[in-house]
């Protein structure tokens, strides 16, 4: 997410084109830990990061989700600037926004919670 809002700011596009496979490689670990409905899930020993939040933190955890849209949101982005296709994002953002408000957002105020946190929706 950060890389793409980097480039927005900066224009850097040699900076996109050197640390892409870094950030291919971090979203690729990140894909291996998702469940069957494609929400990305704790392992044992896993630490949640949004520790300071009052939430419980078992399971397929809401906020983690809102963030995985966001990131493959950022791939497609990148990988347009740099040419490259993005059908397997594409694929798994809708796959994902599905799930998510089928599981997660199912009344009406929590469509502005997502647009927040997703803001192409």
């Amino acid at each position: 997410i950060s890389l793409d809002d980097y480039y927005k700011m900066s224009g850097d596009i040699e900076f996109l084109q050197m640390i892409y496979p870094k950030m291919e490689s971090m979203m690729h670990y990140c894909m291996n830990q998702l469940d069957e409905n494609g929400f990305i899930c704790e392992r044992p020993e896993d630490w949640v990061f949004i520790d300071w939040s009052d939430i419980d933190k078992e399971g397929a955890i809401s906020e983690e989700q809102l963030l995985l849209a966001r990131s493959y949101q950022a791939m497609i982005s990148v990988r347009k600037l740099l040419g490259m296709d993005t059908s397997e994002f594409e694929e798994r953002f809708g796959a994902l926004k599905k799930n998510i408000w089928k599981f997660y957002l199912r009344q009406k105020e929590s469509k502005q919670t997502f647009k927040y946190f997703c803001c192409t929706f």
